[in-house]
């Protein structure tokens, strides 16, 4: 076990079966993919009202359909969220991303390249959840107020903004501020087959 200190969080990496990897590691982009844009902070899923929230994303995401009534595009596979919009999205939940036997199929990368995104957990709930099996890139977003206790996904394993649970994650250029857990890890609780940390 490894545990690594980053912006007063505590990271921890359990590494005995896994090999850190590169942003290549899911190979090529399927040709099945959608960029689904982000055009709203609120963390509200209003069907109809011409705003793709950060939520309506994932849930047409992992849906693979538009759940929204237009307000983003359907997901197909190996989906990329990203955003026109700068700001900080106040989670009321946390964003769960499912294994690759659910239409999220091949993997989901959230890129805030281009904007200053910060996903806030409002020192309330943990930000993301990665299940078993589940291929997810995150780049270019801050992870803040994240908490994880008891009550949620692996809360006694840690991860106040990331619990990685035996999924494959890469993370680049991400910021993790002001992140806790009643388990080990801050930040990040990574139980994975995979994470790249880096800038």
């Amino acid at each position: 076990m490894h545990t690594v200190k980053n912006n007063n969080n505590t990271l921890l990496f359990h590494l005995a079966p896994m090999v850190l990897a590169s942003l290549c590691a899911f190979g090529t982009p399927s040709a099945w993919a959608t960029n689904l844009t982000v055009n709203s902070l609120a963390d509200t899923v209003v069907a109809g009202d011409g705003l793709c929230t950060l939520r309506e994303a994932f849930s047409n995401a992992a849906t693979n359909t538009d759940t929204s009534n237009g307000d983003c595009l359907a997901g197909l596979s190996n989906d990329t969220i990203n955003f026109t919009v700068s700001g900080t999205i106040t989670l009321g939940s946390t964003l769960s991303v499912n294994t690759p036997a659910s239409p999220f199929g091949t993997g989901l990368t959230l890129s805030g390249q281009g904007q200053k995104v910060t996903l806030s957990g409002n020192n309330a709930v943990r930000i993301l959840h990665v299940a078993s099996g589940a291929n997810v890139s995150v780049n270019g977003l801050t992870f803040a107020n994240g908490f994880s206790g008891s009550g949620s996904f692996g809360g006694l394993n840690g991860g106040g903004a990331i619990y990685n649970e035996n999924g494959n994650m890469n993370i680049l250029n991400c910021t993790f501020v002001n992140n806790s857990s009643n388990g080990s890890g801050g930040a990040i609780g990574n139980y994975g087959n995979t994470l790249t940390s880096g800038g």
